[in-house]
């Protein structure tokens, strides 16, 4: 039997609450895309898992990069690449998330990130006083779309399913619809606020 439904809504970071720039991130880095860093550097896609999944300290992620791969930078200029890689809050998710807590609901965020990124994103979206609480892959030690991530958001809900749950990746979502959420895939804040009206007024 599915879980009961909470008043969580979960809520994706990356495309659905802030625009990511991982190109730009690159070219800060000196290369033209992050698939070519990955492609000259592949190891280094493990070691970004791995202090995204809290394996690894931002520290010790930033001394290794520069002390192994690029080596023509220091570790503060891959920190400041590195935090070039979130853009601008997503205009109208300010208001939309507004809307759901005078609703009676709680966003949460259901993300993969790192505590660097985690602490830039507080600071820099308008909403962050309205999100009190999340679920992030360095605390739990896995990456979306392994079950462990949403175990973990239904522990911290008391054993319940959230309300709704968007996000920018169809795996995400997949992951997420087999074990009965109401998921919704999005790609833009209209679809976002489809998704939350159609639960208010449901």
């Amino acid at each position: 039997m599915p879980l009961p439904v909470s008043n969580a809504i979960a809520l994706d970071i990356g495309e659905v609450c802030v625009r990511l720039h991982p190109d730009r991130c690159a070219r800060l880095l000196g290369f033209a895309s992050m698939e070519e860093i990955f492609t000259t550097h592949p190891r280094l896609s493990r070691y970004s898992r791995d202090v995204e999944t809290g394996r690894q300290t931002v520290d010790e992620f930033l001394a290794l990069m520069s002390r192994k791969f690029l080596t023509h930078l220091t570790p503060a200029d891959i920190k400041h690449a590195w935090l070039n890689f979130l853009g601008d809050e997503i205009q109208g998710m300010a208001r939309l998330v507004a809307e759901m807590v005078a609703a009676g609901y709680k966003p949460v965020f259901l993300s993969d990130i790192s505590t660097l990124h985690h602490t830039a994103i507080q600071e820099k979206l308008s909403f962050s006083h309205l999100i009190t609480d999340a679920v992030v892959s360095y605390d739990v030690g896995a990456l979306k779309p392994a079950a462990a991530m949403y175990e973990a958001f239904e522990t911290r809900c008391g054993g319940c399913r959230p309300a709704l749950y968007l996000d920018d990746k169809i795996e995400n979502i997949n992951a997420a619809r087999e074990r009965s959420w109401n998921a919704r895939h999005v790609s833009c804040v209209d679809d976002a606020r489809r998704a939350v009206e159609a639960l208010i007024l449901s």
